[in-house]
């Protein structure tokens, strides 16, 4: 079994806040904005095997979550 944790912090996942989106080849050219959610999807691959979870984390509270790769 794979075990591990991880903390998102406010600066790692700034939920709320507008950020623009630039063309990386043509830095003067604007995309459009995308805001941050509060919504997360993880992806796990171990070998030719992939999951996914898609949940919602709350703001000033812990999530906790199981996973299993089958």
């Amino acid at each position: 079994a794979l075990l591990g944790e991880f903390t998102l912090t406010r600066d790692a996942l700034p939920v709320g806040e507008l950020f623009d989106i630039y063309d990386v080849d043509n830095p003067g050219h604007f995309f459009g904005a995308y805001r941050v959610t509060s919504r997360l999807r993880l992806i796990f691959t171990r070998g030719t095997m992939t999951g996914r979870d898609d949940f919602d984390v709350l703001k000033n509270s812990v999530t906790r979550r199981v996973f299993t790769l089958q």
